[in-house]
């Protein structure tokens, strides 16, 4: 049987990500093995990392816990390249995909010569490139040096936005670079989903003519969550409340901020939710005012559930949304994000048709589109 190893740096992207990758690999007649750090707790529990072992052993998906570390210098990662390359040299891989920048990095290292003396094929998706317009000078020394270095090691480079599909074809030296639009959503399941509004505005304390906004993501610099809360604060309409969903370093920061802004009772940090589609049907906006993504699933996910969206004008964004489903704005200009805000509250009919547009411009990333995409990508055509 043809042999095929996923690796990651961490479990998170095993779990959120390439599930729907394995079973494809799987029902193409590959055994699939796994790779990443199962002891890294920065981005899955105990309990999620648990599960994601009860879910690829049901799937007869052999594991391996690889010591990588999120900081490429880090002296456990060179344990990581030891580890892996025997692996990789050991089981004779077919095929090779791998994920994160570290993970990526070493995974190709690793597989150098098994790619040269049994003709593995290594395949790398970029999740959103560290180099990118606007980006820090050291991220372009860092991280687009690892990556020209690591794309001669590369048979077919997946790229999931626009701005780093380009910088793929004309600064890097893979053999072939693809445009895959995203991870994929199941836009069934988030269109048909029915929302719990009551049950939200009693958690939160919330009258029913009181407007939702709401935000997805970990509570990090990089969501930027600041800046929303700084535009709730300039907002003269008292009914309008700030709903964030997820776990991170920043909470009290946050919580802090509001309560110096006089908000606090208007900004709601629900913690980690297993209700993302009932929240977003319970909705009025999609906030989502992130300073760096690749193509961010928390966004499709929203336009599959008809939500007009108020995001920052980045990478990533810029590829789902325009003005006809949303407004982008300025990633650091809360007076943008608060002008944005009244524009689509005091306007019915604008909000209601681009929550249609968002809908419909959802179906393109579809699950089973992207199914399709990588199901060419592994046969190699």
């Amino acid at each position: 049987m043809k042999k095929a190893l996923m690796v990651s740096h961490v479990a998170y992207a095993i779990d959120m990500f390439n599930i729907p990758n394995i079973r494809l690999l799987i029902s193409m007649g590959y055994e699939v093995q796994v790779a990443c750090n199962f002891d890294d707790r920065s981005s899955l529990s105990d309990e999620k990392v648990a599960l994601l072992k009860e879910k690829l052993t049901a799937l007869g998906v052999k594991y391996h816990n690889i010591p990588f570390e999120r900081q490429p210098l880090k002296p456990a990662n060179l344990k990581a390249y030891t580890q892996l390359k025997k692996l990789i040299d050991g089981e004779k891989f077919e095929l090779i995909h791998c994920h994160t920048p570290v993970g990526g990095i070493i995974t190709r290292l690793a597989a150098a010569a098994s790619r040269r003396k049994n003709g593995t094929r290594v395949i790398y998706t970029a999740h959103g490139f560290h180099f990118f317009k606007g980006a820090p000078l050291i991220n372009w020394l860092i991280y687009f040096t690892a990556e020209k270095l690591c794309s001669y090691f590369t048979d077919t480079l997946i790229t999931i936005n626009k701005e780093d599909f380009s910088n793929a074809q004309h600064k890097l030296n893979s053999k072939k670079v693809c445009y895959v639009p995203g991870v994929g959503v199941d836009t069934d399941f988030f269109s048909g989903t029915r929302g719990k509004r009551e049950a939200l505005l009693k958690e939160i304390s919330a009258d029913e003519n009181s407007i939702i906004l709401l935000s997805i993501g970990e509570l990090s610099d990089r969501k930027n969550h600041s800046v929303s809360i700084k535009a709730l604060s300039q907002m003269k309409n008292d009914n309008v409340h700030l709903v964030i969903a997820g776990t991170g370093e920043k909470r009290e920061e946050f919580l802090s901020l509001a309560k110096e802004l006089g908000v606090d009772g208007r900004v709601h940090l629900l913690g980690f939710r297993t209700d993302v589609a009932e929240l977003l049907k319970s909705a009025d906006i999609f906030l989502f005012p992130s300073i760096q993504e690749g193509l961010p699933v928390a966004l499709m996910e929203a336009m599959s559930c008809g939500l007009p969206v108020i995001c920052s004008e980045i990478r990533g964004n810029t590829d789902l949304i325009d003005d006809s489903c949303g407004v982008l704005c300025p990633a650091t200009d809360a007076f943008a994000f608060k002008s944005a805000v009244e524009k689509l509250t005091e306007d019915d009919a604008l909000r209601s048709a681009m929550a249609q547009k968002a809908l419909q411009e959802s179906k393109k990333y579809d699950i089973k589109i992207i199914e399709n995409y990588m199901k060419d990508i592994y046969s190699g055509e």
